[in-house]
């Protein structure tokens, strides 16, 4: 039997940004997920690949490509938290023990498109 504060059902980034975030708030987190914590809900059919805007890139730039790409149903404020914090929160996944490309501290990111990069999960 497991105890916990807080039950977090599914480890795709979702799941996990919640993890990370009742965690830094001081509370016991549990993640139950069907595959790997990271590689789970939209990873895999991505073939690995998940976003991530990198500090130097344009947040707005990546906004801009959401919206537009998702007909302009994206609640925005949401899609900029996002993009803020995909980089960060991908880089807590390796503190965790997911597989990642870091390298000197920093993510290793393959370019995807203009309006943003995408970092390689490990199947390991």
């Amino acid at each position: 039997m497991h105890k916990t504060d807080i039950l977090v059902i599914g480890g795709g980034l979702a799941g996990l940004v919640a993890a990370i975030t009742v965690r830094e708030k001081g509370w016991d987190v549990l993640v139950a997920d069907k595959s790997t914590p990271g590689w789970a809900g939209q990873v895999p059919v991505s073939g690995g690949n998940s976003m991530a805007i990198p500090p130097e890139d344009s947040l707005d730039d990546f906004v801009k490509w959401a919206v537009e790409n998702g007909g302009y149903l994206n609640d925005q404020d949401w899609t900029y938290e996002f993009g803020r914090r995909s980089y960060r929160d991908t880089l807590k996944l390796a503190e965790w023990g997911v597989t990642l490309p870091v390298q000197d501290g920093r993510l290793q990111v393959i370019p995807k498109m203009k309006a943003y990069k995408s970092i390689q999960f490990s199947a390991d």
